[in-house]
């Protein structure tokens, strides 16, 4: 049985501020460029976290462009077998970025598209009429359909 309900998506802030009374997973995207000096943030609330992976890549699409680094492939496979693995376990997918702008509503949509579920985006700085980042949507919905594809087979 799927539990996975819904994608929250948001900021490096929304990380400290979230908390979830159901089980949930965290997928955190640092940058190497652009935000290279930033580690990745504490989750302060960590009661009913399953799991968390750190992917680190910049809000950026397609070839190198020093100093950014975009998401390669193999990070988006990783993605999409960690939503895989937890999809049955957890009712929330928390997808944070450093503004909640890019990184995280492009995986986000991503993820729900391929589950038929809501994504919510609690950035203080998300507009409804904004532009997340297509390349990273694409990467995940495309590592996440073959990897879905092979589980029915």
């Amino acid at each position: 049985m799927l539990a996975l309900r819904r994608v929250v998506v948001g900021s490096r802030k929304n990380v400290g501020r979230f908390e979830s009374t159901e089980p949930y997973a965290v997928i955190s995207f640092v940058g190497w460029g652009g935000e290279h000096w930033r580690s990745s943030p504490r989750i302060k609330h960590p009661h009913n976290m399953l799991g968390r992976i750190i992917v680190r890549c910049d809000d950026c699409a397609g070839k190198m462009f020093p100093p950014y680094v975009p998401m390669s492939e193999r990070q988006a496979a990783r993605v999409a077998a960690f939503v895989l693995r937890l999809a049955s376990k957890v009712d929330v997918l928390f997808i944070h970025c450093e503004q909640g702008l890019g990184r995280s509503p492009g995986a986000g949509r991503a993820v729900a598209d391929a589950y038929g579920i809501p994504m919510e985006n609690i950035s203080e700085a998300w507009e409804s009429d904004m532009k997340h980042n297509e390349y990273i949507e694409s990467m995940v919905a495309k590592a996440l359909a073959g990897l879905r594809a092979g589980q029915n087979r």
